[in-house]
């Protein structure tokens, strides 16, 4: 493969792993530190692929109470999903900066991601950019782990909410509310 060639491949593969590297980013502080509401595709998406699996298995129960059980544990189920999500993308986006900056394969891209997102540190970085990658990589991965834990009691308030808003139908409407 001619030089310019090769150059131009990496240099557009990093520049795509940076663009999600960056919309995913934005996507989870949108969600969790924006003051307003404000729809979030890849969330929707999260949501929507968590919801239908949800859907799949409730539409096999019998009875409303075991229908009502499973379906119960949805919300909990999703908002685990969303850091995982947004995790499995930013190290997508950091495999392809990775293999950009020259890490000799994909595979090894991914491993020195993986060992960086999770802060592992269990592979060797060699060169001022991979590192500086690296421990960028490691930082945003400890970000979107410490949103999630730092905003868990606010969002099981506001289920606790609604919680009390359904229990108050119950009791107007009878069973099923």
């Amino acid at each position: 493969m001619p030089f310019a060639v090769k150059f131009i491949s990496h240099l557009l593969v990093g520049l795509a792993g940076g663009w999600v590297v960056i919309i995913t980013v934005s996507g989870a502080i949108r969600s969790f530190i924006l003051p307003r509401n404000e729809s979030v595709r890849l969330n929707a998406f999260v949501f929507g692929g968590v919801r239908a699996l949800f859907d799949f298995a409730a539409r096999h129960s019998s009875t409303f109470a075991h229908r009502d059980r499973i379906l119960a544990h949805y919300a909990p189920v999703a908002l685990v999903a969303l850091p995982i999500g947004w995790l499995a993308l930013v190290g997508a986006g950091f495999t392809a900066i990775f293999w950009a900056l020259g890490v000799e394969s994909i595979t090894k891209s991914y491993e020195l991601s993986g060992s960086s997102l999770l802060t592992l540190g269990t592979t060797p970085v060699r060169g001022l950019a991979l590192n500086i990658f690296s421990y960028s990589e490691a930082t945003l991965g400890l970000l979107l782990l410490t949103l999630l834990i730092s905003y868990l009691p606010t969002i099981y308030q506001a289920f606790s909410r609604r919680e009390v808003v359904v229990a108050q139908i119950e009791l107007r409407a009878g069973m099923p509310p």
